[in-house]
């Protein structure tokens, strides 16, 4: 009578039961970081959020002539967090994090208890960085991608984060820098910009400010 165990976990796990997670460094990754020329990002994905990132671009370059702002179609892209093969929860990649040395945040912290991993990158500093996480599965969420030009040296986090917006639930990507100091690793929100579709079809780089304010044409997004 072994399949009450097997069916309570497969119940558990789909409820969110949280998994030990193993921190794997990535060596290759590791050896291109110089902090007078790159820097550092992690992105938080699983437990239904798919995700990635681009470097060097704009949302006017990345995104043009597109009907979609799907960032995949693009030779930059960077899928965070490639699946390996079986069945989810119980690939060996569902209970791995990729490591190259950004400080711990309370996410990172905390990623025991929950369904998610992360994964770390070094990416060129001074020059833009396009992030796009997504929650697909049976909850979709899909926010505009969002622009930011990291600086030397530096480390960042980027994950999915859900609120209210009256009685609907939304979700954007929140970008945080992570300072080390003395061992503490203060977290600071990112002023970031988005890739948004302006009136007349074409996407653009916009202030979230002017998100649901004003919709911009591409001609005065380019203007700010």
């Amino acid at each position: 009578m072994m399949k009450t165990p097997v069916v309570l976990c497969f119940a558990l796990a789909l409820a969110g039961c949280a998994t030990k997670k193993t921190d794997v460094r990535n060596e290759a990754e590791i050896a291109k970081f110089d902090p007078e020329t790159t820097a550092r990002i992690r992105l938080i994905t699983g437990d239904g959020v798919k995700g990635g990132f681009a470097s060097g671009l704009t949302c006017e370059t990345v995104l043009s002539g597109s009907s979609s702002r799907d960032l995949r179609i693009h030779d930059a892209w960077r899928q965070a967090h490639l699946d390996g093969p079986g069945i989810a929860p119980w690939r060996d990649t569902d209970s791995q994090n990729t490591s190259v040395g950004v400080p711990a945040s309370s996410a990172s912290k905390e990623i025991n208890s929950t369904r998610k991993q992360y994964d770390e990158y070094v990416v060129p500093a001074n020059q833009t960085l396009i992030v796009q996480l997504a929650a697909v599965g049976s909850y979709t969420c899909d926010p505009s991608p969002l622009l930011v030009t990291p600086e030397p040296g530096r480390n960042y986090e980027f994950q999915l984060e859900y609120f209210l917006q009256g009685i609907s639930g939304k979700c954007a990507i929140s970008a945080k820098k992570l300072d080390d100091l003395a061992g503490v690793t203060v977290e600071v929100p990112l002023r970031t910009k988005l890739c948004s579709r302006a009136q007349d079809g074409k996407f653009v780089t916009v202030d979230p400010l002017q998100v649901g304010l004003e919709k911009p044409t591409s001609d005065t997004a380019q203007k700010q």
